[in-house]
């Protein structure tokens, strides 16, 4: 599953107030969450702490684009956690 063309996705539904800002960032949390929980639990801290302060940001038009690029932002951010962490793994010092 792609991260971000799931965010754009759930993110349109705010613009669209299809769904409560409250119900969508709990999905991406839960979405989120759930691809980076076992790997990287400090920093889904972080991004759960970032989603939650996020609810006070102005939700509508360029504020909701800006938004919803912070947050593919912080996913990639995870994404690198998780890439450095492998490759710290497969490090054998001689």
């Amino acid at each position: 599953m792609d991260l971000d063309r799931e965010v754009d996705r759930l993110m349109k539904r705010i613009e669209q107030k299809v769904a409560e800002p409250e119900i969508i960032f709990a999905a991406i949390k839960q979405l989120v969450g759930s691809h980076f929980a076992a790997r990287v639990p400090a920093e889904l801290g972080a991004f759960n702490h970032f989603m939650d302060m996020s609810l006070n940001r102005r939700l509508s038009g360029s504020g909701l684009a800006v938004l919803t690029n912070d947050i593919k932002k912080r996913i990639a951010a995870l994404n690198a956690v998780c890439y450095l962490q492998a490759a710290k793994a497969d490090i054998h010092w001689v």
